[in-house]
């Protein structure tokens, strides 16, 4: 036994002898090896998200979710908001929160298509909001959405139903006009508002396809002018969407200076009780002061229901995955929960995805229940489905208002 651990005890000073014989930059590559190598194991193992456009508030809230998922081996930055999106990001970031639309889908080729079970937890029309070219590439966790609020003191004087159909809604804002100085409004300064007004009003009387059409045409050529005179559902073009609020700003059933608009005015005709109708996203119906939205009903923007699809125009914030190394799709999948979409809706006071989760009140409730009600389910709007950059959003809303001024 002792001659066979002396034999063991030679051999292992054989083996540091020759290590120690080995040339220096072989033993240095050696080393760098492995570090490269352990390197790498550990970032495979963390989860590097990035943020893009998402308000503050809504970007802590989905930290803070993801924080309890994986407390550790995670990393979360911000990209500036200024700054061009670039491919960067999926090379660099595992997972990435961006608002659904043309900058989302710039990126939907590099992303990894999520397991379809997690889109088990979605109404079917819902999980549409996460498909780029027939495939299921992202994931839809909260939605804003267009609403037209209604004033329910008028309302009742006037003996009216809040009206469902585009139709209905003309009627609704001529019978009301008895009682409010200026039936409808909307800041139309901003340019988000304008143009998901816009999208609104053309998905109702053109359905999800004719507005579709708008999109791409929009995408294509990124002018009034251009896209005007273009055939988006039967006969209907988008100069006649146009020339419809035209129509009702020369009838006085919208204010004629709508496009000037901000939401301190909105706030000034809602006190004055001036109004009968405010066109306003969610979010926004948010930051109303509760003595003043109270008396309002939030309801759907009317549609035309001869139009056999339709979506809704609810902007959705989205997560891509561009790897799945480090436990990224089970942060996806644990976002969709029940309970983590019940947080994130109380929060943020958002509308929920998932079919399960608890809303955080009627308003985001009704949200969800519209969305999946619609063929077609959520669309961005204009905004972020047809542009990639706010420069050239905003010139589109310019020239929006210089066509309906006239």
């Amino acid at each position: 036994m002792n001659k066979q651990i002396q034999r063991q005890s030679k051999n292992s000073r054989k083996l540091v002898k020759r290590f120690h014989l080995l040339p220096a930059g072989i033993i240095v590559a050696v080393i760098i090896l492995v570090v490269v190598v352990s390197t790498n194991r550990y970032t495979n193992k963390t989860v590097s998200v990035v943020f893009y456009n998402i308000p503050d508030t809504i970007q802590y809230e989905l930290e803070l979710r993801i924080k309890k998922l994986k407390s550790s081996g995670i990393t979360f930055s911000t990209w500036p908001a200024e700054e061009k999106l670039t491919k960067q990001i999926s090379k660099k970031y595992g997972l990435f929160f961006v608002w659904k639309g043309a900058l989302a889908d710039q990126f939907a080729e590099e992303a990894i298509s999520p397991d379809t079970k997690l889109y088990h937890a979605l109404p079917p029309s819902i999980a549409r909001a996460g498909l780029y070219d027939g495939q299921q590439k992202m994931i839809p966790l909260l939605m804003d959405n267009y609403e037209i609020a209604f004033y329910r003191t008028y309302r009742n004087a006037a003996g009216l139903q809040i009206p469902e159909t585009l139709n209905s809604f003309e009627d609704y804002l001529r019978t009301v006009k008895k009682h409010a100085e200026i039936p409808l409004v909307c800041a139309g300064s901003n340019d988000r508002t304008l143009l998901g007004f816009v999208s609104a009003l053309t998905e109702s009387v053109c359905g999800s396809e004719g507005y579709a059409a708008l999109v791409g045409n929009v995408r294509e050529t990124p002018s009034v002018d251009n896209v005007a005179d273009a055939t988006l559902s039967g006969s209907v073009s988008f100069r006649m969407v146009l020339d419809k609020i035209r129509s009702w700003q020369q009838e006085k059933l919208l204010m004629p200076q709508w496009y000037k608009l901000k939401e301190k005015d909105i706030d000034m005709y809602m006190k004055n009780h001036l109004t009968a109708a405010v066109f306003m996203p969610l979010s926004t119906h948010r930051t109303k002061q509760f003595v003043l939205i109270k008396y309002y009903d939030a309801a759907r923007f009317p549609i035309d229901k001869t139009i056999a699809n339709h979506a809704i125009v609810a902007p959705v914030i989205e997560g891509i995955m561009f790897r799945n190394k480090a436990g990224e799709q089970d942060i996806l999948e644990q976002l969709l929960s029940a309970d983590n979409q019940t947080q994130l809706s109380t929060k943020t006071m958002l509308a929920p995805v998932a079919s399960r989760a608890a809303a955080s009140d009627r308003q985001s409730d009704d949200v969800r229940y519209w969305a999946a009600s619609c063929s077609d389910g959520p669309v961005a709007g204009l905004y972020d489905d047809a542009f990639t950059d706010d420069a050239t959003a905003a010139e589109f809303a310019a020239q929006i208002r210089d066509y309906v001024k006239k």
